[in-house]
């Protein structure tokens, strides 16, 4: 096994980077929610404070735990050092890239390919070693997934149209655990 430089030790395991980072990021966005909060007259890439608050909370924090959770998982599972160095550090950049887009006021077509691109990096980065190892009874966990991209499938389009309809439903299906 190939050890990581020292200056890779936050992306030694899932948990650190994501854990941090979703704890680090949503006192953040609660600290800008409560700022603005009474005239919500902010806008995050075109997005409504509301909207935006709704939708970082569910995939900005809630999912960055998820994915600590699992990717680190996969590998106490697989016995691989499969989630780790480069290759987690470039899937963490992309769900850290998604959540600064909202703050800068990127346009949300770089939000929505960073948010996209984390997808990916999850699914690639759990979906390898379950499949070479064979481990079955964990395949549950890729039906899972998918049931939380198809919210983010409604949100996503919606903030691309300036459809508001569209975006609420996207955080609803994703709150009411509709998405699966």
């Amino acid at each position: 096994m190939v050890r990581l430089p020292s200056q890779l030790f936050f992306f030694d395991r899932a948990f650190r980077a994501f854990f941090l980072g979703g704890s680090l990021f949503t006192g953040v966005a609660m600290l800008i929610w409560f700022w603005q909060y009474p005239a919500a007259m902010t806008t995050f890439s075109g997005i409504p404070s509301m909207y935006w608050h709704a939708h970082e909370m569910v995939f900005g924090y809630a999912l960055a735990t998820v994915t600590g959770f699992l990717l680190t998982a996969v590998m106490n599972w697989s016995k691989e050092n499969s989630a780790s160095g480069w290759r987690l550090a470039w899937v963490f950049a992309c769900w850290a890239l998604a959540r600064i887009g909202f703050l800068l006021d990127w346009p949300l077509i770089w939000v929505a390919t960073s948010d996209l691109l984390f997808n990916l990096g999850l699914l690639w980065l759990f979906i390898g070693p379950v499949l070479r190892q064979k481990l079955w009874p964990q395949m549950g966990w890729r039906r899972s997934l998918p049931c939380c991209w198809r919210p983010m499938g409604c949100f996503t389009p919606g903030r691309l149209t300036g459809s508001i309809t569209v975006c609420t439903w996207g955080d609803f299906r994703a709150l009411s655990g509709a998405g699966d």
